[in-house]
C-alpha cells in the first residue's frame, strides 16, 4: 500500500511539474526575438524591424556587401526577400544570460530571383544558424550570427560549399574572397598533380 501511494504521489509531482513546464512562459527579450522572427522574417515586414532594433544597432557578422546600421539590414533584409519570396525561420530553441538572448534557428527557401550575382534556378534550401542579440530596453543593440552558408550555397547549386563546383569556374562569384580562395584551390591542385 504504501509503494501504491509513493507512487501515486510521484506520478501527481511530475505531472505538477510538466504542467508548470508548459505554462512557463519566455522572458520579454525571448519573446521580442519570437516577434522579430515572425513579423520580419516570416511576414517579410522590412519596415517592422524599426521596432525591434536601435538606431545604432551594429551587426557584427552581415552579409557580404550590406551596409552599416539599420538601414544596412534593411536593405539586406529587402533583397533577401526578393531573391527567397518564400523564407521561412523557425526558432528551435532559445537562450538567455544577461542582456544575449542565443537563437537557434532553422532556415528555408526556394530561391527565385537574384541572389549574389547569381540567376534564381528555383532550388530549395535548408540550413541552420546561430544568432546572438544583445537587447536593451526591448530593442537589439548588437547581433552576432553564424550561419551554414557553404551548405545553402551547395543546396542552391552556387558551388561554394564545394571548391571544385565554384561558380567562379564560370567567372560569376562575385565574392572577391571565394575568387582568391577558388585561385589558391587550383592552383594546390596543380602543385599536387606535379608530385604524382
Amino acid at each position: 500500500m504504501k509503494k501504491m501511494f509513493a507512487l501515486v504521489l510521484g506520478l501527481i509531482f511530475v505531472s505538477a511539474g510538466f504542467a508548470a513546464a508548459k505554462e512557463a512562459k519566455n522572458s520579454p527579450n525571448k519573446e521580442k526575438m519570437l516577434r522579430f522572427y515572425s513579423e520580419v522574417f516570416n511576414n517579410h515586414n522590412v519596415k517592422a524591424i524599426d521596432k525591434f532594433v536601435t538606431e545604432d544597432f551594429v551587426d557584427h557578422n552581415p552579409d557580404p556587401g550590406q551596409a552599416p546600421g539599420v538601414e544596412g539590414l534593411k536593405a539586406s533584409f529587402k533583397a533577401f526577400f526578393k531573391a527567397f519570396p518564400d523564407v521561412h525561420v523557425k526558432a528551435d530553441f532559445l537562450m538567455e544570460e544577461g542582456d544575449k538572448v542565443v537563437a537557434h534557428i532553422t532556415m528555408t527557401g526556394t530561391q527565385r530571383s537574384e541572389f549574389m550575382g547569381m540567376k534564381g534556378k528555383g532550388k530549395k534550401f535548408k540550413i541552420s544558424g546561430i544568432d546572438i542579440v544583445r537587447l536593451e530596453d526591448g530593442k537589439a543593440t548588437d547581433r552576432w550570427g553564424n550561419f551554414d552558408s557553404a551548405s545553402m550555397m551547395e543546396q542552391l547549386g552556387l558551388g561554394m560549399g564545394d571548391p571544385s563546383k565554384c561558380a567562379m569556374d564560370k567567372g560569376k562569384c562575385p565574392m572577391s574572397e571565394c575568387k582568391d580562395k577558388d585561385k589558391k584551390m587550383k592552383g594546390m591542385k596543380k602543385d599536387k598533380m606535379k608530385d604524382m
